[in-house]
């Protein structure tokens, strides 16, 4: 075989090397993209993924909505008692009296007397 024949077979057989080694590394960061991906995915949709989705979440947080719905708390207004001692004393917030007000539909909050029976929404 003449030098030039050889020099034209080698460099054919490095392109052919070279081509192979392309391959390979493609192969690999496809691999390594997927695999990130998937854990991407994995770690910011986990809820999903593991099955508690947040629907499930809702239904189980109206259930229990509607069974505290059900039961109303009442209150007696005591002597000296206002909506602000009543909300401080229920809610540990005193500024919660609008909800005793609006639960009760009380047109004038500050007029509320003893033996009133007042009911304290959740």
């Amino acid at each position: 075989m003449s030098s030039k024949h050889r020099s034209i077979s080698l460099l054919g057989n490095q392109i052919k090397n070279l081509r192979n080694k392309k391959s390979y590394i493609s192969i690999t960061i496809g691999f390594i993209t997927v695999a990130i991906a998937g854990i991407l995915v994995y770690n910011y949709f986990p809820n999903i993924i593991r099955g508690n989705s947040s629907a499930k979440k809702n239904t189980t947080q109206a259930a229990n909505e509607q069974k505290t719905t059900n039961i109303q708390q009442t209150y007696t207004v005591e002597k000296g008692d206002d909506l602000w001692r009543i909300a401080n004393k229920f809610y540990g917030d005193g500024f919660a009296w609008a909800k005793i007000a609006k639960a009760n539909n009380l047109d004038k909050p500050n007029t509320i007397h003893p033996d009133n029976n007042l009911i304290i929404p959740e």
